[in-house]
């Protein structure tokens, strides 16, 4: 799932980069999305699109038709990419570094987003840095994580992922004295952890030690 790091002036956006990200997403796309298991123990669909909500939130009508036969194709993601690189452009913000790269089993982009600045350059100019956010909402977003989530072959990385990383996760979760089933999946082990007093941080570092956010795959 998207990261999106802010600091005075840039905003690194770096998907799935951090383990807390990814707790994050997981949470999210429980509560958002249906949730469809595989033999393997990670959920195959993860991101329903209501398209009403998307029209109420100021999804454009591109982003809705491409959204509306429940696939997105490449080519709709490159567009959309580009309409929210120009959409901030002309809110006065820029994208920087933009550049597509495999991460999770998906191409995909990443970049940088500058801010706009105030007009003596000391700091950020939050009105038109509200337009640069909305754009992302307006042409971007719900592409982006259909994208990343149920791509074909997103689903077919966190399918290998599972088969792989189950067995890790549950033995470090064991080792930090959290006992959970060992028929539990590998979303129900970090699902059940992280509800657990004190479990989210023991989750962290569970999927930290087991290479979660790094696994090639």
């Amino acid at each position: 799932m998207t990261q999106t790091t802010h600091n005075v002036r840039a905003r690194p956006r770096s998907i799935s980069t951090a383990t807390t990200a990814a707790i994050a997403a997981l949470v999210v796309l429980t509560a958002c999305g249906k949730a469809t298991e595989t033999t393997d123990g990670e959920s195959e669909s993860q991101y329903v699109v209501n398209l009403d909500e998307l029209k109420s939130r100021g999804a454009d009508d591109v982003q809705i038709a491409a959204l509306t036969d429940g696939t997105v194709t490449f080519e709709e993601y490159e567009t959309a990419f580009s309409r929210y690189s120009s959409c901030v452009a002309s809110a006065g913000g820029a994208i920087e570094g933009a550049k597509l790269a495999v991460q999770e089993g998906v191409r995909q982009f990443h970049y940088t987003i500058v801010s706009p600045m105030t007009a003596d350059g000391l700091g950020v100019d939050e009105a038109a840095d509200q337009l640069v956010q909305d754009c992302n909402g307006r042409h971007y977003e719900s592409i982006d994580i259909w994208w990343q989530t149920d791509n074909p072959h997103a689903i077919a990385y966190r399918e290998r992922r599972a088969a792989a990383l189950q067995k890790p996760m549950l033995d470090c979760l064991t080792e930090a004295g959290l006992r959970m089933p060992a028929t539990s999946t590998l979303d129900e082990l970090v699902s059940a952890a992280i509800n657990t007093d004190s479990g989210r941080d023991t989750a962290i570092d569970c999927m930290v030690a087991i290479g979660y956010e790094t696994w090639a795959g």
